[in-house]
C-alpha cells in the first residue's frame, strides 16, 4: 500500500545531512532559545535580589514556579510558550532546509483530517476522564477539589491555545520530521518507530516525575506514550490521530487533575496526594489497546504488515529538487 504521509518525505530536499543540521537546530530551540522569555523574567528576578541562589536551585529540580515566585498560570505560560518558539524554528527549518510546509508532515500533501483529530480528542479525553472517575470512587481521600475561579479561568484559556501548540510540536518533530526522515533510509518501520519513541521518551528525561518516580518506570510510560503515537501515525497514514491523542492527554493534565510532582504545574480542579504509577502504566497499556482497536475498527484498519515493512513511496526514485511545496 502506498504511503502518501511518507512519500511527502521525497519532497523539496531530503538529504540525510539536512536532517541532521534541523534536529540541532530545532532542539537548540528547544534546550535554548525557547526558554529565553522565561530566563529573562527569572534572571530579573534574581537581579532585583526577589529570590536567591537556593530558589533557583529548588526551582531547576522540580519545575515548581512557587520558588521563584511566578504563579502557576504565568509560569505555565512561560513554559508553552518555549513550545511556540520551537515550533516556528521547525517551520522555519522545513522551508529553509526542505523546501516543505508544516502541512507535509501532518498528511503529506493532502488535506488535513481535522475529524480524526476531534474524534481522537474526545476518546482520549473520554478514557481519562472515566479513569479518573473510577480512582476517585476507589479512594476519595486523594483528592483535593481546588476550583476557583479567579485561577481556572485563565489556566482555561492558556490551556486552549497553548496546550495544542505545544503537544502539536512534539507531534510534528518525533512522529512527522523524524519519523518520515527515518523511513527514507529504507529501514523497516519498526525502527523508525521505536528510534523516535525512545527520543520522545529521552526528551521528557529532564522532568520532575522522573525525579519522584524514577526514571525506569517513568520512560516506560513515556517511550509507550511515543509507541502508541507512532502506531497511530503509521497505521492511519498521518498525524492526525496523534495529534488530538497527546492533546487530549496534556490537557487533561492540565485542567482536570494534577499532582505534586507533575511537570505541567496548574491550578486544575483537582489535586491528587498520592500516584500509583504501577497501576497508572496498567490502566495505560490497557487503554492504549483498547484505543488502537477503536481505531482500528472506525478507520478499517487491516494493513498490519506495514509496521514490519519498509514505508511504500509512491516514487521512490525520484525528488522534487528545488522547489519549494506551498
Amino acid at each position: 500500500m502506498i504511503s502518501q504521509f511518507f512519500s511527502a518525505a521525497q519532497l523539496g530536499k531530503n538529504d540525510w545531512w539536512r536532517y541532521l543540521v534541523g534536529f540541532l537546530l530545532v532542539f537548540m530551540g528547544i534546550a535554548v532559545i525557547g526558554y529565553i522569555p522565561m530566563l529573562i523574567v527569572i534572571f530579573l528576578k534574581v537581579f532585583r535580589g526577589e529570590i536567591d541562589d537556593t530558589d533557583l536551585q529548588y526551582f531547576l529540580n522540580s519545575l515548581d514556579f512557587q520558588f521563584v515566585q511566578i504563579g502557576n498560570n504565568f509560569g505555565i505560560f512561560l513554559l508553552l510558550l518555549s513550545f511556540l518558539i520551537s515550533l516556528l524554528i521547525l517551520i522555519w527549518v522545513l522551508k529553509t532546509f526542505h523546501h516543505r510546509s508544516i502541512r507535509t508532515v501532518i498528511h503529506g500533501m493532502e488535506s488535513i483530517r481535522w475529524g480524526r483529530i476531534g474524534f481522537a480528542f474526545a476518546l482520549w479525553f473520554g478514557f481519562s476522564v472515566i479513569t479518573e472517575v473510577i480512582s476517585y470512587t476507589l479512594d476519595p481521600d486523594l483528592y483535593q477539589f481546588q476550583f476557583d475561579l479567579k485561577t481556572f479561568l485563565p489556566l482555561l484559556i492558556i490551556s486552549l491555545t497553548l496546550i495544542p501548540i505545544q503537544t502539536s510540536f512534539e507531534e510534528l518533530l518525533f512522529r512527522g520530521y523524524l519519523l518520515q526522515g527515518l523511513a527514507l533510509s529504507g529501514m523497516k518501520l519498526i525502527w523508525p518507530l521505536i528510534l523516535t519513541s525512545i527520543g520522545f521518551g529521552l526528551m521528557h528525561g529532564m522532568n520532575p516525575e522522573v525525579q519522584e518516580f524514577g526514571a525506569g518506570k517513568m520512560m516506560i510510560y513515556y517511550i509507550g506514550s511515543g509507541i502508541l503515537l507512532g502506531v497511530l501515525t503509521i497505521m492511519d497514514d498521518g498525524l492526525e490521530l496523534a495529534l488530538g491523542t497527546h492533546a487530549a492527554t496534556n490537557f487533561f493534565a492540565a485542567t482536570c487533575v494534577t499532582f505534586e510532582s507533575a511537570a505541567l504545574k496548574t491550578d486544575a480542579l483537582f489535586k491528587v496526594t498520592e500516584i500509583n504509577l504501577d497501576l497508572t502504566l496498567i490502566g495505560f497499556i490497557i487503554l492504549s489497546s483498547l484505543f488502537i482497536l477503536i481505531c482500528s475498527w472506525k478507520y478499517k484498519w487491516t494493513h498490519w504488515s506495514r509496521l514490519l515493512e519498509p514505508a511504500k513511496f509512491s516514487n521512490q526514485n525520484s525528488q522534487i529538487e528545488g522547489n519549494e511545496i506551498a
